[in-house]
């Protein structure tokens, strides 16, 4: 068992779009669709406890939510490198380093610059674990790209609303004068 979900259930990963059926957009076969929350739950548990139990907490005491939250979204990406290399590269071909900057650091570089916010505001791991569940998961479900340019567009544009989001964080509690990179 794993996470309360039966191992025969778990078999096929969950973070694999092709584990879906269809390329990932129809057709989940019943024991995805049962193992896939559990799994995005429970995987993003044990990374968020490395992540935001583990360094969060030290990075925003020795330089603050702005540079913390950059230095883990860019480390936060670069983790991922090998998955996107197994999955993505071979499929890519020459365009694999453009969906690796958009995709991965592009993107997950301010949402977890987002959770390191949401983080210092609650200091809650929970919420850091919902945050990273649900982003991966609902990119499984609402992806709309079909092909490798509208893949690239999407994500592109998904990484601009982020980056934008950030942005418009509120001052920190701390010194509302001085902004989300200073405090």
């Amino acid at each position: 068992m794993a996470c309360g979900c039966p191992a025969d259930l778990t078999s096929h990963s969950a973070d694999d779009p092709s584990a879906l059926g269809d390329g990932g957009r129809a057709g989940l076969p019943p024991r995805v669709a049962v193992a896939a929350p559990c799994r995005w739950v429970c995987g993003r548990s044990f990374e968020e406890i490395g992540w935001t139990g583990f360094a969060s907490p030290r990075l925003l005491e020795r330089h603050g939510l702005g540079k913390a939250g950059l230095t883990l979204g860019l480390v936060w990406a670069f983790w991922h490198l090998l998955v996107d290399v197994r999955f993505n590269a071979g499929a890519m071909g020459t365009l694999w380093p453009v969906e690796f900057a958009v995709v991965y650091l592009a993107t997950l570089t301010p949402y977890r610059m987002l959770m390191t916010w949401v983080f210092s505001r609650t200091g809650s791991l929970f919420a850091a674990i919902l945050m990273h569940a649900s982003f991966t998961g609902w990119l499984l479900v609402l992806f709309p790209a079909t092909s490798v340019a509208q893949s690239l567009a999407w994500q592109a544009v998904f990484a601009l609303i982020l980056w934008a989001l950030v942005a418009l964080l509120k001052p920190c509690p701390q010194s509302p004068q001085r902004g989300l990179w200073t405090c």
